[in-house]
């Protein structure tokens, strides 16, 4: 969780609280197991935190908060479409420029590491 882990003193707070809300997304989307989320979010709390049990109240808080916006696959590509779309490629293609991807989701459609199901409903 690299945002949890580079943030400093006075911003850790807002940190956990938006990968979690973010997480918390994925999970309702189904593109990410709870388990693994919560994994991964306790793990860079145990590494950064002076408090754990307080940042791990913060960090529950947070996926409940996100759970109420799920993320869903077709949502990420909603949102591709309206970057592609504000950013035209000079050759006019629309396929995913790697830098994009790997930068957004990492790569192979991982979060900071941790692996994302995209799943694709039949049309």
């Amino acid at each position: 969780m690299h945002l949890i882990e580079v943030s400093v003193p006075g911003q850790q707070h807002a940190a956990r609280r938006k990968a979690s809300y973010l997480l918390g997304g994925y999970i309702a989307g189904g593109l990410l197991s709870t388990d693994e989320a919560s994994a991964a979010l306790e793990a860079a709390v145990e590494r950064t935190a002076k408090n754990v049990r307080r940042a791990m109240q913060t960090i529950r808080t947070g996926l409940q908060a996100g759970a109420q916006r799920p993320i869903t696959a077709e949502a990420l590509e909603a949102d591709w479409e309206a970057y592609s779309a504000a950013h035209p490629r000079r050759h006019g293609t629309t396929q995913y420029p790697p830098d994009f991807v790997d930068s957004w989701l990492g790569p192979r459609h991982t979060w900071h590491g941790i692996p994302i199901a995209v799943r694709r409903r039949a049309s």
